[in-house]
């Protein structure tokens, strides 16, 4: 007599069981995942700060000093683009040669140099003081083929995986109010303002929509809190700020205590976090960072200040080429002991010794 057989398959409730089961799994394995993704992307960060500092010191080694912070007014009065003897042209376009990026940094460098009249110059010359120096974004003519073209170029090792890697929204592309990609930061103290200054930006439209902006940059150098007069933060001017040239010997808090170059990924004007993505940070113009604003994360962090889209930390490169986790949270507020540490870190000759573990991370 021949045998049957019977192929018998999962009923419902095996198999609502058996999904549950895997749903379980995965809840269990994604935590484990992105905390991977998550580390991949800090020690991306970290290689990215610490090969911008070994470019600076190879800039160093060429040139017997570090690149310039930025290219201000030649006395810290009131931002005045797109002239005023500022040429606003930032820190970063110099450390392209020092990172494989030599063909980038050819494009526009040949517009470094101006004649004005029977003037001539340089756009990075840190003692011109000719009213008539064109700022990068002008020069020859508005806009300059040479300087968007190489500006529009994304360059990896200013791009933290972890940040935001889109364009700002702003009046070209349905921000509703002004935004854009920013070209210009200019800021100081004076004996009655702890910090104060002003901001250009590229709103994308017009001419600069036909050269697509500037692609952006997630690090900045430090400034600490300019130059100025100021009794409480006069003295924490940073390694990169307006107009500055310094050799590493005239670091006189000593490299390994003073940051270099930070975390600089907010996108909010100011306190105004209802448009967490209004700016974004070009890497060609004046772009450096105010420790005065002190650290935050996340799309709640505003475009002046140290941040990022870490966990809890904010990434800087320190002047002897290591790297540092500060924590987040560290308040603009001067009279916070944390915020007093990170001006510390910042300032390059305050002549103050702080414990730095009080905001590592």
């Amino acid at each position: 007599m021949p045998i049957r057989s019977t192929r018998r398959g999962f009923t419902l409730i095996e198999l609502l069981v058996v999904i549950a089961i895997i749903a379980i799994l995965i809840g269990l394995l994604l935590p484990a995942v992105q905390k991977v993704r998550e580390a991949a992307a800090r020690t991306t960060c970290q290689n990215n700060l610490k090969q911008m500092g070994l470019a600076a010191h190879n800039y160093h080694s060429a040139y017997e000093k570090l690149p310039p912070g930025y290219m201000g007014p030649k006395v810290n009065a009131s931002f005045n683009p797109p002239g005023g003897g500022a040429s606003w042209l930032g820190n970063l376009p110099h450390l392209l040669p020092y990172i494989e990026q030599d063909n980038v940094y050819r494009i526009f460098s040949p517009r470094l140099s101006y004649t004005s009249g029977t003037i001539s110059g340089r756009l990075d010359d840190i003692n011109n003081s000719d009213p008539n120096i064109p700022a990068w974004f002008s020069h020859p003519t508005y806009p300059p083929p040479e300087f968007f073209s190489a500006a529009a170029s994304k360059i990896k090792t200013f791009i933290c995986p972890a940040a935001p890697n889109q364009a700002p929204e702003n009046n070209a592309n349905g921000g509703g109010t002004a935004g854009g990609h920013i070209i210009g930061f200019h800021m100081w103290n004076t004996d009655t303002a702890l910090i104060t200054g002003s901001t250009w930006y590229d709103d994308w439209n017009g001419a600069e929509q036909y050269y697509n902006g500037e692609n952006i940059t997630h690090y900045a150098p430090s400034a600490g809190c300019g130059i100025g007069n100021n009794p409480t933060t006069g003295k924490f001017a940073g390694i990169f700020a307006n107009r500055s040239a310094l050799t590493l010997p005239a670091v006189a808090d000593g490299t390994s205590n003073t940051i270099m170059y930070a975390e600089a990924t907010g996108r909010a004007w100011g306190s105004d976090y209802t448009r967490p993505n209004r700016f974004a940070r070009g890497w060609m113009g004046a772009n450096n960072v105010f420790s005065y604003f002190g650290t935050r994360t996340g799309k709640d962090s505003n475009v002046y200040g140290m941040s990022s889209y870490h966990t809890g930390v904010v990434i800087v490169g320190m002047g002897d080429g290591s790297v540092r986790g500060i924590r987040a949270g560290v308040p603009a507020n001067s009279t916070d002991s944390s915020w007093l540490v990170l001006q510390t870190m910042a300032g390059v000759n305050d002549g103050l010794v702080a414990d730095v573990s009080a905001i590592s991370n």
